[in-house]
C-alpha cells in the first residue's frame, strides 16, 4: 500500500513537469516543421519539408490528445525529432550545422526526466546514420564525383571515423543526457518521498494534536488510528491508556472509600442490635452497587448445631421478611463458609433464586457470595443477586467491607460475652456478699452471750469491711490449668509476683494431698465441659503459709462455643476465718465453765 501511494505521489509530481515538457516539445516540433519549410526553399524538398514534417507532428498530436495521461506521447515524441533531424540532413544535403538538431532533441528530451525516451531517438538516428551512410557509400563513383540521390555528409563520402565519431559522440550526449535524466528522476521520486512523508508526517502531527487535546479535555473514547512507526502517536496511545487506568483506578478507590465510609458510620451509628444492622447494611449495599437483591447471613450456634441465619434481606427498594437457615456446608451459601473463599457466578443454576418485582419473576445473570472473614473465622456471608454485571471492584470492594461487617460482629459477640460474664461476676459477688451477711449474723449471735464475744464480733465485722473494700482478687488460667494472668491482689495474697506464676500450673499454690484429690482432678475435667465451681479453698502461699479463700471459677468459652480459660474470682477468709474459730474455742471454753459452775451448784 506504501509503494503504490509512493508510486500515485511520484506519477502526480512527474506530471506537473510533463505538463512543461509538452510545451517545451510541441513548440520545438512546430519550431522544425517550420524551419523544415524554410530548409525546402533552399533546395526545394518541398515534399519532405511538408509530407514529412506533418507526418511528424501528427506522429506526437496523435498520441498526445489521444492518450493525455500515458507517457506514449514522451516516445513519439523521441521519434519525431529523430525524423526531423534525418529530414533536415536530407533537405540540406548533409550540411554538417543539421546534424546539432540531434543534439537540441536530447536537450528538450531531457526535461521529461526519463532516460528511456532517448531510446527510440539514438535507434532511429544510429540506424538512419548506418544506412544512410551506406547507401551514400554504394552511390559514390569517385572521391571528385558524386551521385545526387542520398546524403549524409557534404563529402563525397563519410569514411569510416567520421561515421564512428559521429556515432560516439551522439552516444555520449545520449549518455550524459540519460544519466543526468535518471538521476533527476530519482531525486523527483526521492522528492516525492520526501513530500509524501512530510505531508504525512504534517497529518500525522494534526490528528496527533487534536488527540492530545481530546485527551486533556478527558475524552477517552474517541476511536484513534496510528501508524506503527508513529511513535508520538503510540506515546499518546500509551499517556491515554495509562490515564484511562488512572481514572479507573482513581474512581475505584473512589467507589470503595465513599462506600466503606458510608458503612462504617452505618455500624457506628447503629443501636439497635444485629438484625437492624444487617438490614441496613444490605439495604445500603443493594442500592450502592445497582443491584436486584441482597441477603446478608451471620453465623449461629443452638448447642453443638452451627447454621447460617439470615438477619438482612432487601430487594426492590422494600423490605423482605424471610425467616430462612442455611446448614454450613448447605448450598452455594453454606459452600462459601466452608470454602472461606468469595463465589462469583454467571450462570446461575435453575431455581436457586427469583427476583420478585412488578415487572414479574426473573432470575438473576449474576450472583457473587462473599464471606465475611475476621482473622481467619467467618462470621457469615453476603449475597448480592443481580441482572447487571458485577466488576470486579466491586467484588474487592465487598471483600474489603466484609471484613469490617465481620470485625464488628466479632466486637458484638464479645460484648454480649463481656456482659454476660459481668453479670455472672455480679451474681457471685451478690452470693459471697450474702455468705459475709450470714457470718456476720453469725458473730452478732456470738455476741450476745457474752461482751467479749461481742467486742470479737465488732473487730471481725471491721475486718469483713475492710475485705470488702479491697474488692474481689481473680486469677485466670488456660483450660489444662496454666496460669495466664492475676491481678496484685491475688499476688500479694499468695507472695508470688505475675512474673513467677506465669506459665506455672495452679498446683504451685494448692496443698499437694488436695491436688492428688479426686475432687481436684473433677474440677478441672468439669472446667472442660464447661462447669463452673464455687467453694472455699486453702492456698499455699510461697512463704508456707496456707490462706483460706471463698473462691468462684467461671468458664470463658471460645469462638466456637468450646471452653478455653477458667476465671477464678477469690476472697481472703484467712483472717476471719482465725477469728471465727478462736470466737468458736472461747465460746466452748465458756459453755465448759457454765456447765462446771452449774454442777458444782447442784452438788
Amino acid at each position: 500500500m506504501t509503494a503504490t501511494r509512493e508510486n500515485d505521489g511520484l506519477a502526480f509530481f512527474l506530471q506537473e513537469f510533463y505538463k512543461k515538457s509538452n510545451k517545451i516539445i510541441e513548440l520545438l516540433l512546430v519550431f522544425y516543421f517550420a524551419l523544415g519549410l524554410v530548409f525546402a526553399i533552399f533546395h526545394n524538398t518541398w515534399w519532405a519539408g511538408v509530407g514529412v514534417g506533418v507526418l511528424n507532428l501528427a506522429i506526437y498530436f496523435i498520441a498526445r490528445f489521444t492518450s493525455p495521461t500515458k507517457s506514449l506521447n514522451q516516445y513519439l515524441a523521441s521519434v519525431s525529432l529523430a525524423f526531423f533531424t534525418a529530414q533536415f540532413i536530407y533537405q540540406m544535403h548533409g550540411l554538417f550545422e543539421t546534424h546539432f538538431t540531434a543534439f537540441v532533441a536530447v536537450i528538450a528530451l531531457l526535461t521529461y526526466r526519463n532516460w528511456r525516451v532517448f531510446i527510440p531517438l539514438t535507434s532511429i538516428l544510429v540506424l538512419h546514420h548506418s544506412g544512410v551512410a551506406y547507401m551514400q557509400y554504394l552511390g559514390t563513383i569517385d572521391e571528385s564525383q558524386v551521385v545526387q540521390k542520398v546524403f549524409i555528409t557534404e563529402l563525397p563520402h563519410m569514411g569510416l571515423s567520421t561515421f564512428l565519431l559521429h556515432i560516439g559522440l551522439l552516444l555520449l550526449a545520449v549518455l550524459l543526457a540519460g544519466y543526468y535524466a535518471y538521476n533527476q528522476e530519482k531525486e523527483s521520486k526521492q522528492h516525492t518521498i520526501n513530500k509524501d512523508s512530510l505531508k504525512a508526517f504534517d497529518q500525522r502531527m494534526q490528528t496527533n494534536i487534536e488527540f492530545a487535546n481530546h485527551i486533556a479535555n478527558a475524552n477517552f473514547d474517541l476511536d484513534y488510528e496510528i501508524a506503527e512507526d508513529d511513535e508520538m502517536g503510540n506515546a499518546l496511545m500509551n499517556m491515554r491508556k495509562n490515564l484511562m487506568e488512572g481514572a479507573e483506578r482513581e474512581r475505584n478507590e473512589k467507589f470503595m472509600n465513599v462506600g466503606i465510609a458510608e458503612i462504617s458510620n452505618i455500624i457506628r451509628d447503629n443501636k439497635t442490635g444485629l438484625e437492624d444492622l444487617s438490614y441496613e447494611v444490605i439495604s445500603y449495599l443493594v442500592k450502592y452497587l445497582n443491584a436486584n437483591q441482597g441477603g446478608m447471613f451471620v453465623i449461629k450456634e443452638e448447642g453443638e448445631e452451627r447454621f447460617l441465619e439470615l438477619q438482612g434481606c432487601y430487594a426492590f427498594e422494600r423490605k423482605k421478611f424471610l425467616e430462612k437457615r442455611v446448614a454450613v456446608g448447605q448450598g452455594l451459601v453454606g459452600q462459601c463458609v466452608l470454602e472461606k473463599e468469595t463465589i462469583y457466578m454467571t450462570e446461575i443454576p435453575k431455581n436457586y433464586v427469583n427476583i420478585t418485582s412488578g415487572l414479574g419473576t426473573s432470575v438473576p445473570r449474576n450472583i457473587v457470595i462473599v464471606p465475611l472473614k475476621n482473622d481467619q473465622v467467618i462470621e457469615g456471608v453476603i449475597e448480592i443477586a443481580s441482572f447487571h454485571k458485577i466488576e470486579k471492584y466491586h467484588i474487592h470492594f465487598l471483600e474489603k467491607l466484609g471484613e469490617i461487617i465481620a470485625a464488628s460482629i466479632t466486637n458484638t459477640r464479645i460484648n454480649d460475652r463481656t456482659q454476660v460474664l459481668y453479670q455472672n461476676s455480679q451474681e457471685q459477688a451478690e452470693q459471697l456478699r450474702s455468705q459475709e451477711e450470714e457470718m456476720r449474723q453469725n458473730m452478732e449471735e456470738l455476741t450476745a452471750t457474752q461482751e467479749e464475744m461481742r467486742r470479737n464480733a465488732f473487730d471481725l465485722e471491721r475486718r469483713m469491711e475492710a475485705i470488702h473494700k479491697n474488692g474481689t482478687t481473680f486469677i485466670e488460667y488456660d483450660i489444662s490449668g496454666k496460669i495466664l494472668d492475676a491481678d496484685e491482689s491475688f499476688c500479694h495474697l499468695v507472695k508470688y509476683s505475675l512474673e513467677e506464676l506465669k506459665g506455672k500450673n495452679s498446683q504451685v499454690f494448692m496443698d499437694k494431698a488436695y491436688v492428688n484429690s479426686d475432687e481436684y482432678r473433677q474440677m478441672w475435667e468439669g472446667f472442660k465441659k464447661g462447669i463452673v465451681n464455687t467453694g472455699e479453698y486453702t492456698l499455699i502461699a510461697k512463704n508456707g503459709a496456707k490462706v483460706n479463700v471463698v473462691g468462684s471459677y467461671s468458664v470463658i468459652l471460645d469462638n466456637n462455643n468450646e471452653p478455653s480459660k477458667v476465671l477464678n474470682f477469690a476472697f481472703d477468709i484467712s483472717h476471719v476465718k482465725k477469728q471465727y474459730e478462736m470466737a468458736l474455742k472461747r465460746e466452748s471454753k465458756l459453755k465448759e465453765e457454765l456447765e462446771s459452775v452449774t454442777e458444782k451448784k447442784q452438788a
